[in-house]
C-alpha cells in the first residue's frame, strides 16, 4: 500500500476512467477506455462497484487497489500449491521469490488487467487442485476462476491445468473425470459468456472492440508462433534467474564440461540471432535502448534452454514422489500449453504473471 501512487503503466489510466464511467456516465471516459483497451470492462466494473459500498474511497485508486488486494489471493495460491509439491521450497522464501520479481514487482500494484485476474485465477486453481475438495470449495473455485475469465479472458487458456490435473488422479477413471471437468468447464464459463452477450447487445462487439480484433487476432503462422513460444519460454527463465542456472552448475564439473555449455550457448544465441523475432511486448524495458532485436533473439534462445533444463531436473529430482511427481508434470505441461496457445497471437511479457508462481 505503501507505494499505491507509483507512476502508472500500460494505460493504466483508462481503467480509472471506465470506472468514472459507470458512476457519471460521460461516455467520453468509454470511449477513451475503447480506444486504448482491448481489455473487458470487468476491472473498472468491479472497482465502480466497491465505490459503491465504500463511496469515501476516490474510484479512480479502486483498481489499484483492486491489484493490490491480489497479493493475498496470491499467496494463498503459492502456499497451498506448494503444499501440493510436498513443500519443496519454505512458503516465505517462496513468497518472497515471487512478490520481488519484477514482474509482480512492476504489475503487482498497478490497476491493470494483469495482476488481479491473475492472482484470482491462481488461488482458484488451487482450490480446484485440492486432494479432496468438497462441494463449497470446488463451488468457490468455479465462481472465481469464471469471474478472472471475465476480467481477463487470457485466464482461459489455464484450462488445461485444471484438466490435466483431474484427469491424471489415480482415484478417479478417465470417464468420469472427464464428465466431471466438462460441467466444470461449462459452469466456469457461463459469467463470461453472459458479460460477452451484455457488451454485444450494448456495444456492438464481440470479446474486444474492433481497432483492437485484427492485432489480437490468431496468427497461424510457424515463424511467427515458434519466435514467441522461445520468447516466453526464454523470458520465463530470465524471470527466474539465478535459479533458472542451478541446471547448468550442477553440470559443470570439469573445465571441459564448461567449454560444452559455452559452445553451446553460442551456437543457441547465434541461432536466435539470426532466426528468432522479438515481437509485440517481449522486451526489458529501458534495456531496449541499448539491445537490437537480433540480441534479444539470442538472448531469448539461449534462456529458453534454460528453461526446458529446469523442467527436466525437477522432474528427475522428484520422480520418487508419484504424487508431486504427477503433480510437477501437470505444471510444467500446463505452461507449455499456455504459453503455447498465446504463442499464435500478439506476445506480452506480462501474460507470464499467470504462469510465473
Amino acid at each position: 500500500l505503501l507505494f499505491y501512487r507509483l507512476p502508472s503503466v500500460n494505460g493504466e489510466w483508462a481503467f480509472a476512467d471506465a470506472a468514472r464511467h459507470f458512476e457519471t456516465h460521460n461516455q467520453d471516459f468509454l470511449d477513451r477506455y475503447f480506444s486504448v483497451q482491448a481489455n473487458s470492462l470487468g476491472i473498472p466494473l468491479c472497482a465502480y462497484l466497491i465505490h459503491q459500498i465504500f463511496p469515501a474511497i476516490d474510484i479512480g485508486l479502486l483498481p489499484r487497489l483492486l491489484a493490490i488486494s491480489g497479493f493475498i489471493f496470491f499467496g494463498a495460491a503459492l502456499v497451498r500449491l506448494n503444499d501440493r509439491t510436498g513443500k519443496c521450497v519454505h512458503p516465505v522464501l517462496l513468497a518472497a521469490l515471487v512478490f520481488l520479481n519484477p514482474l509482480v514487482w512492476t504489475f503487482g500494484g498497478r490497476g491493470t488487467a494483469d495482476f488481479f485476474p491473475a492472482a484470482m485465477a491462481l488461488y482458484s486453481l488451487s482450490l480446484f487442485w485440492d486432494k479432496h475438495p468438497t462441494r463449497l470449495k470446488l463451488t468457490t473455485a468455479i465462481l472465481i476462476f469464471g469471474i478472472a475469465v471475465t476480467l481477463k479472458y487470457h485466464v482461459v487458456t489455464l484450462l488445461p491445468l485444471l484438466w490435466l490435473e483431474a484427469i491424471t488422479r489415480p482415484d478417479r477413471g478417465f470417464k468420469t473425470a472427464f464428465q466431471q471437468m466438462s460441467l466444470v468447464t461449462i459452469a466456469v464459463l457461463v459469467i463470461p459468456a453472459l458479460y460477452v452477450y451484455a457488451v454485444k447487445q450494448e456495444f456492438g462487439f464481440w470479446l474486444t472492440p474492433p481497432p483492437f480484433q485484427n492485432g489480437h487476432s490468431l496468427t497461424f503462422r510457424f515463424s511467427f508462433a515458434v519466435s514467441n513460444f522461445i520468447s516466453y519460454a526464454g523470458y520465463l527463465a530470465l524471470l527466474l534467474l539465478p535459479l533458472s542456472l542451478l541446471p547448468l552448475w550442477k553440470r559443470i564439473r570439469t573445465p571441459a564440461e564448461l567449454a560444452k555449455i559455452l559452445a553451446a550457448a553460442v551456437v543457441l544465441f547465434l541461432a536466435g540471432y539470426f532466426l528468432i523475432e522479438s515481437n509485440a511486448e517481449m522486451n526489458f524495458g529501458p534495456l531496449d535502448a541499448y539491445l537490437n532485436a537480433h540480441f534479444v533473439g539470442g538472448i531469448f534462445c539461449v534462456s529458453a534452454s534454460l528453461f526446458f533444463l529446469v523442467m527436466k531436473d525437477g522432474l528427475s529430482v522428484l520422480r520418487d514422489d508419484n504424487e508431486v511427481h504427477r503433480i510437477l508434470v501437470c505444471i510444467m505441461l500446463g505452461i507449455v500449453i499456455f504459453i503455447g496457445v498465446l504463442s499464435f497471437t500478439r506476445p506480452a511479457q506480462r501474460y507470464l504473471l499467470f504462469v510465473l508462481p
